[in-house]
């Protein structure tokens, strides 16, 4: 049996042991499994329930009936988005408008997603930082996944990034889709992300030697995904298990 208490779980155990007076709501589950709900970090979403690339209609209500509350947004991206063009005033309206979309809209009547990830392009200035910021965007897109990604192009965005306390996610992999491009272990100790995405690779795995620097020489958010290399995976978790570093998975 569980217990809440005012939003918030107050008790877990059998239901006998679980003592409460003047009960509002009882839900019997009928010995169905009780899970938190689950956080996708890694969207590469449009402005509403449709993945033009995909060819997929109605995937992030499917994902909420399937225990999925939450979504975040990696950088929105369909045909013609300004991230394939290199046009910081386009990425800029993007990450503005899918963050206020989202804001107000949730799939299913209930998924929350943070919409409006910054893909970091050429242009950029602190002061459109600023403005986002204000506006409420909170997220840069995976860097490497589309737009700048070496760190000598980055490195001012990432400061003023951080200034304006944004997310920083930045993916390890060789290049995935059209625009992506390779990013190394060495790149990411450079940049110290908040969130190493695809560690395990997207779908291509970058070496081991890569993997054992980034578990070794930081202490970052490591991200896997089911479509990554499955082998590198269960490399990684062996690894993070010996050096007590399971509370860094994704």
């Amino acid at each position: 049996a569980i217990l809440i208490k005012d939003d918030k779980i107050e008790a877990v155990g059998k239901k006998g042991d679980i003592k409460v007076d003047n009960l509002e709501t009882v839900i019997d589950a009928q010995d169905m499994v009780v899970v938190p709900g689950f956080i996708d970090p890694h969207i590469h979403n449009t402005f509403d329930d449709y993945a033009p690339m995909r060819g997929t209609i109605g995937g992030y209500e499917d994902a909420l009936l399937g225990g999925t509350t939450t979504m975040i947004s990696e950088g929105e991206q369909g045909p013609g988005y300004p991230r394939f063009f290199d046009d910081s005033i386009g990425c800029k309206a993007t990450a503005i408008l899918g963050h206020r979309i989202f804001k107000n809209y949730r799939p299913g009547g209930a998924l929350k997603f943070h919409g409006g990830a910054l893909v970091l392009v050429s242009g950029l200035t602190e002061n459109d930082f600023r403005e986002m910021s204000e506006a409420g965007v909170w997220l840069v897109a995976e860097i490497g996944g589309g737009g700048l990604s070496k760190p000598e192009d980055i490195k001012s965005m990432v400061e003023w990034a951080r200034k304006y306390n944004f997310f920083i996610s930045m993916h390890l992999a060789p290049p995935s889709i059209p625009g992506s491009s390779s990013v190394t272990a060495d790149d990411i100790l450079r940049i110290q992300p908040d969130k190493v995405a695809h560690s395990n690779g997207g779908s291509t795995a970058v070496s081991l030697e890569d993997v054992d620097k980034l578990i070794c020489d930081s202490d970052l958010a490591l991200e896997m995904v089911v479509n990554g290399n499955p082998r590198v995976m269960k490399i990684m978790v062996d690894k993070l298990v010996k050096e007590d570093g399971l509370k860094r998975i994704v």
